[in-house]
């Protein structure tokens, strides 16, 4: 299983709806919960490495903490060298570390996709090469088809034939 830098999976089974956030983002509003594939905004935060869900829960609910470091704009702007200092440069560079992280965890999440459906994608290939197969000797089916009629048409004759010897 692929380890992630920016979201983290977990099957509720019972009990407690709290889950941890064991990853670093810059504010809350990056952070994103999904139960079973759908986004959920019923949480709270119990510490900022914490939340609870107060959706309902079942047995085999997959709840997925997610973070989505927006990319359309920068958090800082540099516009002269009075804001050029320790906190400002480091907000800038997290931004994008977590950005970078997020692609990271995103190419992954792909990857194991592609992997779980290769199996299948394998059976579907080998079903066209028999497809292509069958299309190339169609020739030899049109033409299997052809003496098949020829032969029908031998047995009727030789019906004929045994009702002409027979007769005699």
């Amino acid at each position: 299983m692929t380890e992630y830098y920016s979201r983290v999976n977990y099957t509720y089974s019972s009990g407690s709806a709290n889950f941890s956030i064991p990853f670093s983002y810059i504010d809350k509003e990056h952070i994103k919960v999904f139960i079973n594939g759908e986004e959920t905004q019923n949480y709270t935060y119990l510490t900022s490495s914490q939340i609870q869900i107060s959706d309902t829960l079942s047995s085999g609910d997959l709840v997925s903490v997610v973070r989505t470091t927006p990319i359309n704009e920068r958090m800082v702007e540099f516009t002269d060298t009075s804001i050029l200092n320790e906190d400002t440069q480091n907000l800038a560079h997290e931004q994008i570390f977590d950005v970078m992280q997020e692609v990271y965890d995103s190419l992954n999440a792909h990857k194991e996709d592609v992997e779980t459906l290769k199996p299948y994608i394998e059976t579907a290939a080998s079903n066209i090469e028999h497809i292509i197969n069958i299309d190339d000797n169609m020739n030899d089916i049109n033409s299997v088809a052809s003496n098949i009629e020829n032969i029908n048409s031998v047995n009727s004759n030789k019906t004929n034939i045994d009702i002409v010897a027979n007769s005699s």
